[in-house]
């Protein structure tokens, strides 16, 4: 009886480690990931426009994606965020309520971090 009894603690001890073993190794590989979609950028709009579409992209990438407003609006002393955008550096595109079109190119983000657009951005931009 004493021998079975030995048998089933060594088990147990094994299963034991294995769990725990598979335990770190989760949540090194989640902590490895976090820090990739953590970024947000919160735009706040101290222009005189009003703004009612935005777009963010990779720097230099053609296709800009969807519009990050959908039907809400940035109007003047709003702010809005987009989150989960990685660190680098970014193209922006806004659309007023004109329809006339902003980039402002090559925008860091890094982490969380705010924007102000202003009417010299907005007057000083690429169309």
């Amino acid at each position: 009886m004493l021998f079975s009894t030995a048998r089933l603690e060594a088990a147990a001890n094994r299963w034991e480690h294995i769990v725990r073993r598979f335990a770190l190794a989760c949540l090194l590989a989640g902590s490895a990931v976090l820090p990739a979609i953590a970024g947000s950028l919160t735009v706040i709009n101290s222009s005189d426009y009003h703004i009612h579409q935005l777009y963010v992209s990779p720097a230099d990438e053609r296709n800009w994606g969807r519009d990050q407003l959908g039907k809400k609006t940035i109007d003047r002393a709003e702010r809005f965020t987009v989150r989960n955008i990685p660190d680098g550096n970014y193209d922006l595109k806004i659309v007023d309520e004109d329809d006339d079109e902003c980039i402002v190119r090559n925008v860091t983000i890094e982490g969380d971090m705010q924007w102000m657009l202003t009417d010299t951005i907005i007057e000083n931009c690429v169309k």
